[in-house]
């Protein structure tokens, strides 16, 4: 069982300008008062950083432990929390600050072990008063939600993925660029927590897989909280007070939860002028309650079979909702008949009375028919319209649908390839480029989709607004056997048609969803790890039950006063759930892949290199020594030539017939 863990603190002074009354002893931070009243406080610290520290530093100090915790799978928190303009921000995300400098840490940590595949993102939120707002897609709405098994979480937050130091880095500047508009914009920001969130997903050589989180808290000072705050409810988090008492807002909600089971470290930012004494000594007070409080940490292990377990419960729950679900479609139905159309025909009625009354009426009515038929038509044109967008709108989405399968074929292809041949080879080459033209297919059939649904979204409002101009006239109308009854009956026949018909659609992708959702949970037993592709796959076919479930029932319950607006909630589901989480998802899980091949290839590539050099410098050591052995036996040769003409030869200055040689005849 896992040991009791304390709380690391830690001390930053900001650069003083005159006399100062903080002094750092080793680890232990003694505060002077300067009134001389008061005795000393002191305060046993883990690490203590001065003005001449860098921020460099200070990350290498605080990051040394997290790193490797987080790669074994368990989460940590940093709090950077102190008093007013002493430099927290600039510790998280200044240059060389905590932000940038973990994923630096991260990357070096996987290329020292060749074994380990990372797949890392950077999500940003700043509280308001308003609620959350995300700082990478300000558009997005970021909510604080509970969930049964996993506690407090951030939903619906921009995540995006970071492949190197160099692109977290980059991503920290346009969060920062986006922090400092809003601020400059609503001055009263200012002092607004932020909280930046690091996933972190590491898959080793032997299939096992470790996700955890680094949360890093930009706290707002003492003097800037009014009330219960972030700041007021530190002791709480560490207490474990919030499982009783209720939560004041969204960061306290997520950092109390998170912070029960995760590595924390707190990096107090204090001022060392005599002027801030006050302030200074209530933050070292609060620091060494907080110390004292010690809770169990474990890695991630349990948390991903816990929710599996939640998704099998929630998809068997799912066949009752299915059955109040019909229940439903046929109470609607026996409620809708033509009594309500004559009841709305009898209000048109006195209605014209009460203006016959006035004595406008024939007038009123000519306007209002010339109106009403100019609105009848362009309705018309309008519904014909949507009608043809939207069919185009499915034949693009089943083109895109059919490209993503083409990309993930053609990678599979090209894995399978590579790991029978090598990155180098040229089958594998060419699977790449077929993967390249896979890509630029998809991306080339997801483009006219995205022109579709804004098409769709415009002839929506224009539709309403015909809509409401028509039902402004239609209480004008007097005449019974007016084309306006024939207009409505065909309306309502033709809306609960295309209700029928949606429904049944929705009820074949939930049955299909559903079954799919039921096979995938038998086929993992809880021993099972389940990885990060499998729990978004889950997660997303849940959402999409419940969106599905949550339509029908929000649509059968008026079918027959809002039939007209329905193709609204259909478009804006299919814009919510059928398409920006198809997206979202396949882009992680393709950036991930792409970045293992990668990785894979490289590796590959180096190796083959090294093998290249050794094979080319045997051929070199074999060829010289061949050459040696041939300059040697030259050299024997010459040598025994030499030694040859040295010897005399047999005879050598005598002729057979006895006579001296020419040379030594003279001349008759």
């Amino acid at each position: 069982m896992a040991k009791p863990t304390g709380t690391k603190v830690g001390i930053r002074v900001k650069p003083a300008d005159g006399k100062s009354c903080v002094e750092l002893q080793k680890k232990i931070t003694v505060i002077s008062d300067p009134r001389g009243r008061d005795e000393d406080f002191s305060l046993p610290i883990s690490f203590a950083f001065t003005e001449k520290n860098s921020n460099k530093q200070v990350s290498d100090s605080l990051l040394s432990t997290i790193i490797s915790k987080s790669l074994e799978g368990h989460d940590a928190c940093v709090l950077a929390w102190g008093a007013s303009n002493t430099g927290k921000t600039h510790s998280i995300t200044g240059k060389d600050g905590l932000v940038t400098s973990v994923f630096k840490a991260l990357f070096a940590a996987v290329d020292n072990n060749l074994g380990i595949t990372l797949f890392a993102t950077l999500s940003a939120v700043m509280f308001t008063p308003d609620g959350c707002q995300d700082l990478i897609l300000p558009t997005w709405e970021p909510k604080v939600e509970t969930h049964p098994v996993i506690g407090v979480k951030i939903t619906n937050a921009a995540e995006i993925a970071v492949l190197n130091p160099e692109d977290g880095n980059l991503l920290v500047r346009q969060i920062d660029a986006c922090r400092n508009g809003t601020i400059s914009l609503h001055p009263a920001m200012e002092n607004a927590p932020v909280l930046y969130t690091v996933f972190v997903s590491c898959e080793t050589a032997m299939g096992d897989n470790t996700t955890s989180e680094i949360v890093f808290a930009d706290l707002p000072s003492p003097s800037a909280a009014k009330g219960p705050s972030p700041v007021a409810g530190l002791t709480e988090y560490f207490s474990n007070k919030c499982k009783t008492a209720p939560a004041t807002d969204g960061v306290t909600q997520f950092v109390s939860s998170f912070m029960a089971h995760s590595l924390v470290v707190i990096l107090a930012h204090v001022s060392p002028l005599t002027s801030d004494y006050t302030e200074t000594v209530e933050v070292l007070q609060c620091l060494k309650e907080m110390q004292s409080v010690k809770r169990i940490i474990e890695p991630n292990r349990n948390v991903r079979q816990r929710l599996l377990r939640s998704l099998t419960a929630e998809a068997q729950d799912s066949d009752a909702d299915q059955t109040g679900l019909m229940r439903l479609i046929s109470d609607v139905r026996a409620t809708t008949n033509d009594d309500r159309l004559m009841r709305s025909r009898q209000q048109v009625e006195l209605r014209a009375m009460s203006l016959r009354d006035a004595g406008v009426l024939e007038l009123v009515q000519d306007v209002a028919r010339q109106d009403h038929e100019a609105m009848r038509k362009k309705l018309g044109e309008l519904m014909e319209r949507r009608k043809e967008v939207m069919d185009k709108y499915t034949k693009q989405k089943d083109e895109v649908a059919k490209a993503r399968k083409a990309v993930e074929g053609s990678v599979a292809t090209y894995n399978s390839i590579v790991s029978h041949e090598g990155p180098a080879s040229s089958a594998a080459r060419s699977a790449m480029k077929a993967v390249d033209k896979a890509r630029q297919t998809w991306k080339s059939a997801s483009t006219p989709l995205q022109e579709l649904k804004d098409a769709q979204k415009s002839l929506m409002t224009e539709t309403v607004e015909v809509e409401e101009s028509l039902a402004k006239t239609e209480s004008f109308i007097d005449n019974r056997h007016d084309p306006i009854d024939i207009d409505l009956d065909t309306i309502r026949k033709e809306g609960a048609e295309h209700l029928a018909a949606e429904k049944k659609r929705l009820w074949e992708e939930a049955e299909e969803a559903k079954n799919a959702l039921k096979a995938k949970v038998s086929g993992q037993s809880e021993n099972d790890t389940v990885t990060l592709a499998d729990h978004v796959e889950l997660q997303l076919q849940l959402i999409q039950l419940k969106a599905d479930k949550n339509f029908l029932v929000s649509r059968l319950s008026v079918a027959n006063n809002e039939s007209q607006h329905m193709e609204r909630h259909l478009a804006e589901m299919e814009m919510k759930v059928a398409t920006d989480a198809e997206e979202r998802q396949l882009s992680h899980i393709m950036v991930f892949r792409q970045y293992r091949l990668e990785h894979e290839a490289r590796f590959r590539e180096y190796r083959k290199k090294a093998q290249d050099a050794i094979d080319e410098l045997s051929s070199d050591a074999k060829k010289l020594a061949d050459r040696n052995r041939t300059l040697r036996g030259e050299i024997a040769k010459l040598k025994a030539v030499g030694e040859l003409k040295k010897k005399p030869q047999e005879g050598e200055g005598k002729k057979e017939d006895g006579k001296p040689p020419r040379h030594h005849r003279k001349k008759e």
